[in-house]
């Protein structure tokens, strides 16, 4: 079985880890347990957020229509808009610099307004958008970071075996408190 890497949508690199940890980069004795470790407290933290962090294209994604004005994406900021069908039907091949008519985007909190309201229905709104961050947030990174400290570190309480790829790692039974506390900001908005 090859050793774990640190996934690519991971929310901090195996090198920033072992710079908070103090360990050398050219000691590799823990690279395995701490890879694993990134891989699920990043797992873990967009979980928790209800929302991935990296850039990300989310084709035909279908929504629910209220009747109400504002459509809540999942994943923001949304960097750009490249369809809107509701009902079925192409609304618009968006134009993200148009502020006025029948759609605005407000891009950094992922809320497509339609003024009009959106029709009621289950699943009748279809969008294509890229969203998230082209680099992962500083303060993302830093939470994900004092996570996998603490744990390599032997600091939480209630340990429980989490695995990934065959490896086994001890994790905390929940997020600490500290960590929920931080990851406040970055919750996802209500659907």
């Amino acid at each position: 079985m090859p050793a774990p890497t640190v996934d690519s949508d991971a929310l901090t690199t195996l090198a920033n880890v072992k710079y908070a940890l103090q360990i050398p980069q050219g000691t590799t004795t823990f690279d395995d347990s701490l890879a694993t470790m990134i891989n699920l407290a990043s797992k873990s933290i967009e979980a928790r957020c209800r929302r991935q962090f990296k850039q990300a294209t989310y084709t035909d994604k279908r929504y629910s229509g209220n009747g109400e004005c504002l459509l809540f994406l999942p994943q923001y900021p949304v960097i750009s808009v490249t369809s809107i069908y509701l009902d079925g039907v192409l609304q618009v091949a968006f134009d993200p610099d148009a502020q006025a008519g029948d759609y605005i985007l407000h891009a950094e909190h992922g809320i497509l307004e339609r003024p009009a309201g959106w029709s009621r229905g289950r699943q009748n709104i279809k969008v294509t958008h890229v969203a998230n961050f082209a680099t992962i947030p500083p303060a993302v990174a830093e939470i994900c970071i004092a996570w996998v400290s603490r744990v390599f570190k032997g600091q939480l309480g209630g340990v429980q075996d989490q695995s990934m790829d065959g490896y086994r790692v001890a994790f905390g039974a929940g997020i600490p408190p500290e960590i929920l506390e931080a990851l406040g900001p970055w919750v996802a908005n209500s659907l």
